[in-house]
Formats: C-alpha cells, structure tokens, sequence
C-alpha cells in the first residue's frame, strides 16, 4: 500500500476510530490524545501489512493495542483528593499499603474494611463480565462447590478443560481486578432507534428490534469489534443478561462475530447523518411540492373521467398525489437490484435510525394486498390524520377477500361470517351500507385504469423529478457511506435510497398541507389514500 492509498484509507476510518476514541476516554482532549496515538501506529505498521484487503481488521487490531497501552500509562499516575483535615491526621506516611489510596482521617481497621468491601464489589464485577463458559465453570466451581469432573459433565467438555477454564478466569479477574473500567456512554444514555423495513414482509423485524437493549448492543457495536464483556461496559447491564440477546442478533444476522470480538451488521443511521442529509436536500423541498400540485391540477380532468364521479375534489387530489409519491419512493431501485435475504428468510430492506423527531418522521405507511382474484387492496397511510389503516387487512386474508368482492360488485352470497366482517369494515368507514346495497368508499379501478394512470405518472415523475431525485439519491448516498464503516458501505448505499421517503415524500407532503392544497379534513365515507385495481 502506496502513501497515497493509505492516506485515503484513513480519511475514510477516521470518524470511525474518533467514534472509538471517545467511547473509552472521559473528555474530547484525551480522545483526540488516543487518536492521534492510533494514527501514528498505523503509519508505522501499515507498511508490514502483506494483504491491502487486511487493513480493516489490522486497523482495530492496532486500535487495541494501543489503547491498551495509553491506558496502563494513565493507570501509573493516580490522583488522590486530601481531606480538610490533613492538619489533624496521625497517618504514618511511611506504611506501605500498595495500591490502596491514602484516605486521611480514618483508622486501620476502618481502611481494612473498605478494601474488603471494595475487593468484592470489584470480583463480582469481574465475574459479571467473564464470557459464559469462564464464569459458568467459576461459578460451580468456587460457589457450588462441585468437582471438575462435576462440571465436565455439566458443560459437556474434558476435564483438562475445565481445568483451563478455571486457571484462565483466575487470571483474567486478576488482571480485571486492578483495572479501572468505565461504563459508556450508553449505559447512562441509551438511544431510541426506530427499526425500519421494506419487503416482501411479514415484518419480524420490527417487533423483534423495537427493544432497548438489543438496539443499543448493535449500536455499540457499529462503530467498533467489541469482545462480550466490552458490550457488557458499553451498555451497563452484566453480561450474564446479555449472553442470549448477542447470540440472538448473531442467528438473525444482525451481528456478525470474528475471533471474539462482535460487530454490527446492519446499518444505524444516527441524528447527525439524518441532519446532514436534511441540510443538503431541504432546498429541494419547495421545487417537488409544486411539480406534485402540478402534476395534479394538469391530470385532473383527464382523471376525473376514469374515476367514480361522487368523489370530493380533495380526495381526487389525495389519490393522484398519493399515486405520484409512491412512484417517487421506489424509483431509484431498478438499479440497485434485490434486498438482501434477512435472518427471517425474506427479502427485505432493514436498518435503523435514531429517533430524531422530525428529521426523520416519515408520516405514510405503504402496503399492498392481494385477493384469491388476484385483485389489489393498496394502501398509502397519512399517519398524522389517518383515514385508513392497512393493519385493518394485514394478514387478514377474508378481510381482503371480501373487501375486493364488493369493490367489484361481485355477486356472493355472504355468510354470517362475512356479515359480520361487513359490518366491522362499514364501522371503520372502508364500506358505505345503502339499505344493504355496498359500495366500497375508495377509489376502484380496472387494470387498465390503472396501467393508463400508472403510465402517466411515471411518464411525468421522468420527465420533471427525474434529475431533482437522482440529486437527493445522490446526497442520501454520500452522507449515509461517509457515516457508515467500510464493510456496510454497499448495504448502506442501497438503503439510503430509502430516504426519498422523508427528502421527497414526506417533507414535500407536509408543505402542500401548510399551504392548503392537500387538507386532511376529509370527506364523509371516504378514503382519499387507498384503492383497489380490479384483477391487476
């Protein structure tokens, strides 16, 4: 590796190692000390390196080691505060007491117990991070009381093993014990992140993701190859809780493991690229409202003789300029090809973003769903004032079934079952009941509405966003690269374009409501987001 490409190489981990930095010292001025540390050795050592596709793991391997010597470094020199009453104090300044603080004002017995207490409250931290096998075989060893061929027989290993087992624990609290271990940051601060998906569904990801703990170990693992009992510290909780929740994430792929230490899998989009990303698109906001609303009020005639005429003007506006939005959020992923296949076993795209309020409110949902007629039940929820929601049918298939019957005015004979679901759909305003004769309250189109519509706006989306799209497709796909370490740059290039859905949907959405175009005082018995196509 030349100087030039080892230059580039460390622009590009040098968020990462700052990131890294910070999370083990207590202030910016030792982070910045540490980091230029790291920086140095890499300069060094990177001309050893035999294989350039080597340097990321060679790079933390170095980090390591490092820090692990700033810190002994700092460990020789310790501060002690003295007391008000120094004065007053009969301390013999010559007793030895090794590495134990001189406390003024207190006598030996005094001293004696706290080095007791403190002794045991610093083995059981030790204990609390050994991995599960040390600390499984310490525990029945020295608490239980159970022989080593006891706990071969537990643990499933020789009792050579166990003898190993043993020896190393005993050698790793040793060591632990006269270390000094700071929590991270996330211990006191853990982060809220909002699992995102797009898919084929069902959507397991979201339920098994929306969960403190598990966001927070892949967050602390994002930046950094962290060992189990470093995940243990970056998150405060022991790591006995921890051990089934990092195996978890491995199975489903959200962590990966190398050697012993664990990294995250998955993108973690954070405040400051969400931010960044708003900065850089904003400008664009006002030029996509107005090409919407044009694109609307120029269609609106042509539409007006396809659609059911009963319709309000508001919901007509709705359903265009839902149907443009939609085209809008997937365009760009002709390109990029299929998702990934996840831990579920579906193709999907996942990640997760920290909940950053308005930077990153999306206000719609999307879903489509299909009838045994193949016909489609597509939603396009406005989440802030709801009309519809797609959970009403998700995974409810006679719901879908007997909805797309009436849209079509299909002759059935209905069972008690399907009179009762009528009337829950009628409730929710999905289905108007005139003396017993339905009528679905939402758009209804024929396929070859649809493909007609459909090619309008597609051909309108080409001919006056195209290039304003590949500009946001471009920024989302620059910053969210740059904020994210190098082996999920490509996953990350992929999902930022994802982010049309807030720069180009949801932010130009929000603009046409201020001004009055779109109003979310809806017509009575009518669902200005969804639709259905007959037979698509």
């Amino acid at each position: 590796m030349n100087k030039a490409e080892l230059d580039a190489q460390l622009a590009d981990v040098s968020k990462s190692l700052m990131s890294y930095c910070t999370a083990r010292t207590s202030n910016q001025y030792d982070a910045e000390d540490l980091a230029q540390d790291i920086f140095l050795e890499l300069l060094r050592a990177t001309p050893n390196l035999r294989d350039d596709n080597a340097f990321y793991g060679f790079m933390w391997s170095v980090a390591h080691r490092v820090y692990c010597r700033w810190y002994k470094n700092k460990q020789r020199c310790r501060e002690y505060a003295l007391g008000d009453d120094i004065m007053n104090s009969s301390v013999d300044c010559n007793t030895d007491r090794g590495a134990s603080p001189v406390v003024f004002g207190l006598d030996e017995s005094d001293l004696d117990r706290i080095d007791t207490a403190d002794d045991v409250y610093l083995l059981r931290r030790e204990l609390a991070l050994l991995s599960q096998q040390f600390r499984r075989a310490s525990i029945l060893y020295y608490s239980d009381g159970r022989s080593c061929a006891e706990i071969a027989g537990e643990l499933s290993v020789s009792e050579s093993m166990v003898k190993y087992l043993l020896f190393r624990s005993r050698q790793i609290i040793k060591e632990g014990m006269i270390m000094e271990r700071k929590l991270g940051e996330l211990s006191y601060n853990p982060k809220k992140l909002l699992p995102r998906y797009s898919g084929e569904g069902p959507n397991y990801f979201y339920s098994y993701m929306n969960n403190l703990i598990r966001q927070n170990i892949i967050l602390a693992c994002f930046n950094d190859q962290l060992t189990p009992s470093e995940i243990s510290l970056e998150v405060g909780i022991p790591l006995p809780y921890l051990d089934d929740e990092i195996s978890g994430l491995c199975a489903r792929k959200l962590l990966c493991i190398n050697g012993s230490r664990y990294s995250a899998n998955i993108v973690v989009v954070d405040r400051d690229c969400l931010a960044e990303i708003v900065d850089k698109s904003s400008r664009y906001y006002e030029e996509i409202a107005d090409k919407i609303a044009a694109f609307v009020d120029g269609y609106l005639d042509e539409y007006r003789a396809v659609i059911d005429t009963r319709f309000s003007e508001n919901t007509l506006r709705w359903q265009l300029a839902a149907l443009l939005l939609r085209q809008i959020r997937g365009c760009a992923f002709g390109e990029i090809g299929e998702p990934q296949v996840t831990g579920w076993g579906e193709r999907a795209d996942i990640w997760l973003e920290e909940d950053a309020g308005e930077l990153n409110s999306s206000c719609f949902n999307y879903c489509t769903l299909y009838s045994h007629d193949n016909d489609t039940l597509s939603f396009f929820d406005y989440l802030p004032v709801p009309r519809g929601d797609h959970h009403d049918f998700y995974q409810r298939q006679q719901y879908v079934d007997i909805f797309c019957d009436i849209a079509k005015n299909k002759p059935k004979q209905f069972s008690d079952y399907d009179t009762n679901v009528i009337h829950e759909l009628c409730q929710k305003g999905y289905i108007t009941d005139n003396n017993g004769q339905y009528t679905a309250a939402l758009p209804v189109y024929t396929a070859a509405q649809y493909g007609k519509i459909e090619a309008a706006v597609e051909r309108y989306l080409n001919e006056n966003l195209g290039q304003t799209l590949i500009i946001i497709d471009k920024i989302a796909a620059g910053v969210y690269t740059e904020h994210c370490p190098k082996p999920l740059a490509a996953d990350a290039k992929r999902i930022s374009g994802h982010s049309k859905f807030i720069q180009a949907v949801a932010k130009p959405t929000k603009l046409l409501i201020e001004r009055g175009y779109l109003n979310t005082d809806y017509a009575d018995n009518e669902i200005p987001c969804a639709f259905v196509v007959i037979g698509k």
